[in-house]
């Protein structure tokens, strides 16, 4: 919260629309804070869902959390000006899907980040039509995605990967694992700007047996500059990249040697050839990370077909 002591939990009355909230100043022990801290909207038919809280640069306190969860059961925003003492309603659209199919097709489970360029990012959870699999031949399509708001969290618009595709994580990109849908994202920002965003993953690695396990993506790192006072750029490319047996990679500097890992940062193949033979790998998503004998290193994506 705004004051830099109290950090309070907001959770609804089982009897009544509104939120009660406890707060805490040693981390330790909590009590409940007298009064009501925000009245549903009549929009959310009396349901409060999974919630998320930032605080932006102007000290203000925004609540992202699902609301009518019966039918359209999307992310809705309410905000306070007080320190997160109350909350007005904004909005029963942040992610533009109300007036969609609703139920499995909208975005859930918000996460919201405030970067250290002071914008806001939501990562949501779309299970595009389908249900947690209920067994290992099941072909669910539960994926993350991101949205981005630069008006402190009034208003946001979706984002595109690199590739120009709206989907940020797909349970493809863990091949190695062969998880089958994601869930719950949240995200930290690291010291030196990339984000790190962890999630829930269903796998079934003993016959029909549903396991969840803790995954996480991180995004490419800034370019290494040399210990030098000039910087030095690295440069590489991947031919062919979609692939499926045989890799070359180019550089601008004399390659140390290349490793391929899997989303979740396991290392796959490591060679100090320029060509790799990759027909032994499942088909997704990967990492290749490139050492040059002068100390620079990079990340490109690579999809093995």
């Amino acid at each position: 919260m705004p004051d830099g002591r109290t950090r309070k939990r907001y959770n609804k009355d089982m009897n009544n629309a509104y939120l009660i909230s406890q707060s805490t100043t040693d981390w330790k022990t909590s009590m409940m804070d007298p009064g009501v801290r925000y009245h549903l909207h009549s929009s959310d038919n009396g349901t409060f869902g999974v919630s998320t809280v930032v605080v932006d640069a102007n000290q203000r306190v925004h609540l992202y959390y699902m609301g009518d969860m019966h039918a359209v059961n999307n992310i809705r925003h309410a905000l306070s000006i007080d320190g997160g003492d109350t909350f007005t309603f904004q909005s029963n659209d942040v992610c533009g899907d109300f007036n969609g199919i609703g139920t499995q097709y909208s975005h859930l489970d918000p996460f919201a980040l405030l970067l250290n360029d002071n914008r806001i990012r939501i990562y949501t959870v779309n299970a595009n039509g389908t249900i947690v699999p209920p067994t290992s031949a099941y072909q669910a399509n539960w994926n993350i995605y991101s949205f981005i708001s630069s008006d402190n969290g009034m208003t946001f618009t979706q984002e595109m990967n690199s590739n120009g595709n709206d989907t940020l994580v797909k349970a493809s990109f863990f091949a190695d694992a062969n998880v089958r849908s994601l869930h719950d994202p949240k995200a930290v920002q690291l010291p030196d700007g990339r984000i790190k965003v962890f999630m829930n993953g269903s796998t079934f690695p003993f016959g029909n047996n549903l396991v969840w396990d803790i995954y996480s993506v991180t995004s490419l790192p800034p370019v290494v500059s040399s210990t030098k006072d000039k910087q030095k750029q690295l440069s590489f490319s991947i031919s062919p990249n979609p692939a499926r047996d045989l890799i070359h990679i180019t550089s601008n500097e004399r390659i140390e040697k290349m490793e391929i890992l899997s989303f979740s940062g396991k290392r796959i193949l490591q060679t100090r050839e320029n060509n790799m033979d990759i027909s032994n790998l499942k088909s997704g998503i990967y990492l290749l990370k490139v050492h040059t004998q002068g100390g620079f290193w990079d990340i490109q994506k690579l999809v093995i077909q």
